[in-house]
């Protein structure tokens, strides 16, 4: 008996963890760097990302300062897949018009792709994909028909290639608060005939609960926009993070949880209900049954789960617009009220027969000093 409160305190996490079996991040846009075929090099590029107060969405433009030494069609191809809208693209200030990879591309049809080493097969059965990398844990397997292309020629020489583009955030909800993070690959760039120089450029105008980090390390300056220069590759991605950031009030309540809040009102009201239960006693010392002992029986834990289920959205009322509001169905707390009842019950009956014990021998005493 002793160990009852421990028992469904562990049974309360197990429901908790079953109810969010899926994942907890949302992926966002899938933005990465170009597949360069080896005839083309690519001498520099600069990635510009631009943040603003709705961290949720952001703006790359990207530039590539290419040299071909001889005039070529189909240069790059861009993976444009679940970006927001106006993904543009022009050479030398020119736009550009995008088509599409045909799906049954196979390198021996006429529109073919020589010298793109990075759309080589990963796996046997996978010819021409490739796998782009956005985090440790997050890779796609890329087809042709998720990429695209523009049909210009280049002309021998330098030429300066621009790609613009609004993109979605990624979002983590595995905590209490949301974390929103922006992430570009870079890791095609490993296919590219040469890496001259990447520069990074970010600039945020965020709201001050937000907190901003990348994995790139400390930039080399200070204020915005931060900035960045590369002559390797960084990673094969760029992270950037932002992380709501709450007050102390908030935050102690949140480490607390539901189990906090649930362990408060249960002391309130179990206190509440043998202090009835003694009021009543006392005013009734020879009642068979006590109907406050049998109604608090049946109130007390399903208030005390009640507020277990509640919590979580006060919680998140605190924790304000970023909180994550994953929890799950933990409406299925009430599958241990038949348990917690009648267990609660023997407990506060055998409490009871204490208390009236107690009244009638301090009654007996008073009679018969």
């Amino acid at each position: 008996m002793k160990h009852l409160p421990a028992v469904l305190f562990l049974l309360l996490q197990a429901l908790n963890g079953f109810a969010n079996m899926a994942s907890p991040v949302r992926p966002g846009s899938r933005q990465a760097d170009v597949f360069s075929s080896k005839d083309v090099a690519i001498l520099q590029e600069t990635i510009r990302i631009t943040i603003d107060n709705d961290v949720t969405r952001a703006r790359y433009q990207v530039e590539y300062l290419v040299q071909s030494p001889q005039g070529i069609r189909i240069p790059l191809l861009f993976l444009a897949k679940d970006l927001e809208r106006d993904f543009r693209v022009s050479i030398d200030g020119q736009p550009q018009p995008l088509r599409a990879v045909p799906k049954e591309w196979n390198g021996s049809i006429p529109l073919s792709f020589p010298g793109f080493e990075g759309m080589q097969k990963p796996f046997d059965n996978l010819p021409n994909t490739a796998v782009i990398e956005w985090g440790a844990y997050e890779t796609m397997i890329c087809s042709p028909d998720e990429l695209q292309y523009f049909d210009a020629a280049l002309s021998k020489g330098i030429h300066r290639i621009s790609v613009s583009y609004q993109a979605r955030a990624w979002q983590d909800l595995s905590g209490w608060l949301t974390a929103y993070s922006h992430r570009y690959s870079l890791s095609p760039a490993r296919h590219w005939r040469s890496f001259g120089r990447l520069d990074i450029v970010l600039e945020a105008v965020l709201p001050p609960d937000l907190q901003l980090s990348t994995n790139l390390g400390a930039s080399p300056g200070s204020g915005s926009p931060q900035r960045w220069h590369f002559d390797k590759l960084p990673a094969d991605y760029i992270v950037i993070t932002l992380r709501p950031q709450i007050s102390a009030t908030a935050g102690t309540l949140m480490r607390s949880g539901p189990e906090g809040f649930m362990a408060i009102a249960a002391a309130l009201l179990v206190f509440l209900h043998l202090y009835s239960m003694y009021r009543f006693r006392k005013a009734r010392p020879d009642k068979k049954y006590s109907p406050v002992l049998i109604l608090g029986s049946i109130v007390v834990p399903f208030l005390v789960l009640a507020v277990y289920m509640l919590s979580f959205s006060w919680i998140d009322t605190l924790l304000g617009p970023h909180a994550s509001g994953r929890h799950g169905y933990v409406f299925l707390v009430f599958v241990f009220y038949p348990i917690l009842c009648p267990v609660y019950f023997l407990l506060l009956w055998l409490a009871d027969r204490a208390i009236k014990r107690r009244l009638t021998r301090k009654s007996t005493n008073l009679i018969h000093p």
